[in-house]
């Protein structure tokens, strides 16, 4: 197994259900640890086999940016 950590990623997004947080977006800090079967990579060296960490960035980046939550516990 292999493990990808993503730490303090910063980015904005709109939280809350009052109009005035509706109106601004907000800072959301992510920290997340992905944790993938890594056995083709590593045998193969290849890096098609590897999994991509900077597109799973860029797919957490564009749904908290999309994203539009009413409630943030």
């Amino acid at each position: 197994m292999a493990t990808i950590r993503i730490q303090n990623l910063r980015l904005k997004t709109v939280i809350g259900v009052n109009t005035w947080e509706r109106k601004i977006k907000q800072d959301v800090v992510i920290n997340i640890t992905f944790e993938y079967n890594s056995t083709a990579a590593v045998s193969s060296d290849g890096i098609s086999h590897a999994y991509d960490y900077k597109r799973l960035t860029k797919q957490i980046i564009e749904r908290v940016e999309r994203s539009n939550v009413h409630l943030l516990e």
